[in-house]
């Protein structure tokens, strides 16, 4: 089975890149951004802030199985509360991504042991 790559650009803490992903993986990201009330951009800022030793694509791909790892192991994945109010707050925010208030659910993943 082959998979087409397909090249998104992304703003990181202000500057603009580009990151290459499966359809799949842009959909599953896409859900993710979704059920958590945030861009892409705001989800991409948290996942640089926190990746080690690998590059980008790599720490994106990571993430995403990692958050659908923890769903599977918990007994729900509803959205939280105001996530709409959320995604409206991170598409207006211009500052650092230091202070913005990610939701639990998304930085849980950077906790888990799987993470290491």
């Amino acid at each position: 089975m082959k998979h087409r790559l397909i090249s998104r650009n992304v703003t990181i803490d202000g500057r603009r890149t580009s990151i290459r992903l499966e359809e799949e993986m842009w959909a599953a990201f896409d859900e993710i951004c979704h059920r958590e009330g945030l861009t892409a951009h705001a989800l991409c800022s948290l996942i640089e802030k926190k990746r080690l030793n690998s590059n980008r694509t790599s720490a994106v791909r990571a993430y995403i199985v990692l958050y659908y790892r923890l769903a599977a192991g918990t007994r729900t994945t509803k959205r939280l509360n105001g996530a709409e109010k959320l995604m409206r707050k991170a598409e207006r925010h211009r500052g650092s991504w230091d202070d913005f208030p990610f939701p639990a659910s998304v930085l849980r993943v950077f906790d888990s042991p799987s993470a290491s």
